[in-house]
């Protein structure tokens, strides 16, 4: 069974398709008046459900931060969202559970936090 969702991607709704135990990896760098920003994202089948894992890294004035967060959904809630206001009413999004998430502020680590 191939597990079909949406996921705003570069700006924009993508309809995204991934066949039982393949991965899909999309990512993004971009420089930046202080300094830049990595955006990454990992889709996996498992099973009967879908693993996302979501990282940034980035530096600006305030110093270096990574940031990421595992979630997962069952394929029979990949459409289970209901749109907002904001968002088209075609567009029904996964019901993402978080499994972890985690932040490192290397500057705050530093400065002894």
């Amino acid at each position: 069974m191939t597990a079909r969702w949406w996921e705003f991607i570069n700006g924009d709704w993508v309809k995204l398709s991934l066949r039982p135990e393949h991965v899909l990896e999309w990512e993004r760098h971009h420089r930046h008046e202080e300094g830049y920003t990595l955006e990454m994202c990992r889709w996996e089948a498992e099973g009967t459900k879908v693993i996302r894992t979501w990282y940034e890294e980035g530096r600006d004035c305030d110093g270096r931060l990574d940031r990421e967060c595992v979630t997962w959904c069952p394929y029979s809630q990949l459409k289970s969202n209901r749109p907002t206001k904001d968002i088209p009413k075609e567009i029904l999004r996964p019901n993402w559970q978080i499994m972890s998430k985690s932040q490192r502020d290397y500057a705050a680590e530093a400065a002894g936090y």
